[in-house]
């Protein structure tokens, strides 16, 4: 599951870092869990795990308080996970669009000039 070496070779993007917690807990509820209460130990280890990273690094990011429902906290566990990779993978996604506009926009002032109102290329 979640052992040393998996949280040695995290990302040192903490975005990307709970991105890949959020994955690896999706793909093993996914295919070996099932929102089985037998494995409740794994459903909450994989909370606490994620949620002691995100504290950790200050991320936005919150889950919810733990009931003594153990459904329901199954339910809600796979529910934040849920919203918090949806969150993630937006926020990685944007950074790596406003990187290339950047990288765009550089492009542009380098090829573009505006004079007397006349917009000129620039070889």
């Amino acid at each position: 599951m979640f052992d040393d070496e998996f949280i040695s070779e995290l990302s040192e993007d903490p975005q990307e870092a709970a991105k890949a917690i959020c994955d690896m807990f999706v793909e093993l509820h996914s295919t070996k869990w099932g929102g089985s209460i037998n494995r409740y130990d794994e459903y909450v280890s994989s909370y606490a795990l994620l949620d002691a990273y995100i504290e950790e690094n200050n991320l936005e990011h919150k889950l919810p308080v733990l009931s003594t429902n153990r459904n329901e906290n199954i339910e809600n566990i796979i529910q934040s996970i849920y919203v918090i990779q949806s969150a993630l993978d937006k926020e990685l996604t944007d950074n790596v669009v406003e990187h290339l506009k950047n990288k765009f926009r550089s492009k542009f002032k380098n090829t573009f000039g505006i004079e007397s109102g006349s917009v000129h290329r620039y070889s």
